[in-house]
């Protein structure tokens, strides 16, 4: 079925329509003729508005939205090609929405359960959506910078530096880098009583003053026993260091199949030419209960263990992974 374009008022009559519908025109005139396009016929150009910018049809001799004519020699009406959608195209649309989802549900994330990135969470979200919608072609560069030479290749390459670099900044002030350095901190801070080197005798009567206490007890009471002399075998799973200073996550209870667990955080310092500890080495350790290390997951949740100053340790075995 054909339509015929009016030539004044660029309104679609049906091909049976001798008058337009909308101005009256007579659509058959032989100075001024009706175009006649195929229904459902989409442009393969389109002409921009050198006044208001409306995209207009190529049939249009006026402006669809101001009126004003579209060419003319005092200024430049601009044509851009129309790419019509295919099954490629539709397919990329929905992987650009799904992966638009992902992201804002990762920033939602972020923000719900990170404490210290909550401002960091924000730019970032909103960049990599921007980096997204660029790559499928849905944000023009120019919205961003209006530079000549600007191309979508150079705003592609800025925003993709700018989330390496926020996702730089976000590993090195990542809640877990924070609890690794408070935790070397706290270590350090630890008194200087334990910096005098003790005499066999203050060993051997310290030790024998410690007593073991079944991990459920401790993990469930720890301000009943805090500041009781201890003693634990365990494997260790994490070791922080600072110069002397040694912070250790050590797992105390031997399971089946010589698996450890029940965790608990040590804090040591070591005496001049005393070994390194080194993760997987069994241990024995004597000191004193502190209470409880609270401290942020990766995923921001806050958990807590059983935390001992411990005064004496002894490496046993390393077990090999």
């Amino acid at each position: 079925m054909d339509l015929y374009i009016c030539p004044v008022c660029k309104s679609k009559n049906h091909e049976k329509e001798k008058y337009c519908t909308q101005c009256g025109t007579w659509l058959l005139s032989d100075a001024f003729p009706a175009q006649k396009v195929k229904m459902g016929t989409q442009p393969d150009r389109l002409y921009i508005c050198a006044f208001c910018d409306t995209a207009n049809e190529p049939w249009r001799n006026a402006c669809k939205k101001c009126l004003k004519p579209l060419f003319g020699t005092e200024y430049v009406t601009k044509e851009i090609k129309v790419i019509h959608s295919s099954a490629l195209l539709k397919f990329l649309k929905v992987i650009m929405f799904i992966l638009s989802g992902i992201t804002i549900l990762f920033g939602l994330m972020l923000y719900a359960f990170s404490v210290d990135q909550k401002l960091l969470s924000i730019p970032l979200t909103l960049l990599v959506l921007t980096f997204i919608q660029l790559l499928f072609g849905l944000i023009s560069p120019t919205l961003f910078l209006v530079r000549k030479g600007m191309t979508r290749g150079k705003l592609f390459g800025i925003c993709s530096l700018a989330i390496i670099i926020l996702f730089f900044t976000a590993a090195k002030l990542s809640p877990q880098q924070q609890i690794n350095r408070s935790s070397i901190e706290a270590v350090a801070a630890t008194p200087k009583d334990s910096e005098k080197a003790s005499s066999d005798d203050q060993r051997e009567q310290f030790i024998n003053s410690t007593k073991q206490i079944p991990y459920i007890d401790l993990a469930r009471n720890p301000d009943k026993f805090k500041g009781e002399h201890i003693s634990y075998q365990g494997q260790v799973v994490q070791v922080l260091e600072q110069g002397n200073y040694v912070g250790l996550r050590v797992n105390v209870t031997k399971g089946a199949y010589d698996i450890w667990q029940d965790t608990v955080f040590v804090n040591y310092r070591k005496q001049s030419g005393e070994d390194r500890i080194l993760e997987k080495d069994i241990i024995d350790l004597w000191g004193d209960v502190k209470g409880l290390k609270t401290y942020k997951t990766v995923l921001g949740s806050e958990t807590a263990i059983p935390e001992i100053d411990a005064k004496y340790i002894t490496i046993k075995e390393n077990k090999k992974p």
